[in-house]
């Protein structure tokens, strides 16, 4: 699939692969909604819905980002597009909701605030988040803001309809064992079923799910809260570890550093 990479790509190169420039930008016909624009600081990445942007793929006449996406059925088809970034094949991929700000910005997932504490608790736990672990969204574009509250929206169920087989062929290629699915956007995504996550959490229930919403995908999937919840660290920690835990085809995930007492964080 050209839609991944491998960890040494950059995000410049992985754009050239896949025929965009390195923003990342796509033509389309996103409906008007409400947003707060946000117009990045000189040399960065704007935000704002509706501008000219530049032309991705040609599949069968239609213009996409990524392979297996549908982006002329897209609401966010005129958003910033931020593509999965990890090594080609690997037995952990995380799963989140959308890219933020500052992955628009850097052009890679779970960069931002978020996504930088919830790699702090994989550092913590050893697991090499660097080169062992695919990074990738339910959606791979920037859903807005919201104009009330100037946090993210939450991606649209047409977004989401549009994503899932690029998805699904995302987490085929890269054919992982164990799915961590972060928030409950990306929980129903994955498994296909609503997501309580005071209900939901792989270290509350104590056993994996299935990836149902992946169709014919054999993996287990924990769910944790999104790291920008005002809840402990340690319950993420918790559902990580119960997660990698749980054996898959009669052995424990490959994700760890050689020496997991050195943390690779700064």
């Amino acid at each position: 699939m050209r839609g991944l990479t491998c960890g040494a790509c950059t995000p410049a190169k992985m754009a050239d692969r896949i025929g965009l420039s390195s923003c990342g930008y796509h033509s389309g016909h996103g409906s008007p909604a409400k947003r707060r624009h946000e117009q990045a600081p000189s040399g960065g990445i704007s935000l704002r819905r509706g501008q000219p942007v530049r032309r991705g793929l040609k599949r069968n006449g239609e213009d996409v980002k990524v392979p297996s996406a549908r982006c002329r059925e897209c609401p966010l088809a005129d958003q910033p597009f931020v593509p999965g970034n990890g090594p080609a094949r690997t037995d952990l991929v995380v799963v989140g909701q959308a890219p933020g700000d500052q992955e628009v910005r850097q052009g890679k997932p779970f960069v931002g605030p978020a996504g930088k504490a919830l790699r702090r608790v994989l550092d913590s736990l050893g697991v090499d988040h660097l080169s062992k672990v695919f990074f990738t969204n339910t959606v791979l574009c920037h859903p807005g803001k919201n104009e009330g509250t100037s946090r993210d929206e939450k991606p649209p169920r047409a977004a989401i309809a549009a994503c899932r087989e690029r998805l699904r062929r995302e987490i085929e290629e890269t054919g992982p064992g164990w799915i961590l699915a972060v928030g409950a956007v990306a929980g129903a995504s994955v498994t296909g079923k609503r997501v309580v996550l005071s209900r939901s959490r792989c270290s509350l229930l104590g056993h994996p799910l299935r990836p149902d919403g992946i169709s014919g995908y054999d993996a287990v999937v924990g769910i944790t809260h999104h790291p920008s919840a005002p809840l402990p660290k340690l319950l993420l920690d918790a559902d990580i570890r119960a997660l990698l835990s749980f054996p898959h085809g009669g052995r424990t995930p490959d994700v760890y550093r050689e020496d997991r007492g050195v943390s690779t964080d700064h």
